[in-house]
């Protein structure tokens, strides 16, 4: 597929089913600044809007994704930027760097807002 044709079905067809997926799991998304939505959308695109751990899990995957619902809904925005560094520990440092910096560069996001990205 050409760019402009791959970048058209991703804001045609992929964005707005991520932006329902996370307005379905956080609610209050559309009360957060743009970079905040931004960043929580990303989170969602890349890990899913479930907030529940599978049966078993013993490393708690979800529990991160449901106390930033927690704390949205208790006015503790600020907070979740920890959250969101918080799941680096989920993956391996040595094979899975790249998720480690994607959530580093989403809590950037939302604490500091789109400058601190440095976008070219």
């Amino acid at each position: 597929f050409p760019l402009p044709g791959a970048v058209n079905v991703f804001l045609k067809r992929s964005l707005p089913k991520h932006i329902r997926a996370t307005l379905s799991a956080y609610p209050m998304l559309n009360d957060l600044e743009a970079p905040r939505r931004t960043a929580l959308i990303s989170l969602v695109f890349n890990r899913g809007s479930s907030l529940v751990d599978e049966p078993g899990d013993s490393l708690h995957r979800r529990s991160e994704m449901a106390l930033i619902r927690t704390l949205l809904a208790t006015g503790r925005a600020d907070d979740v930027a920890d959250q969101i560094e918080s799941m680096a520990r989920l993956w391996d440092p040595a094979a899975e760097r790249g998720l480690i910096d994607r959530r580093k560069r989403e809590a950037t996001l939302w604490r500091s807002g789109f400058a601190a990205l440095q976008l070219d």
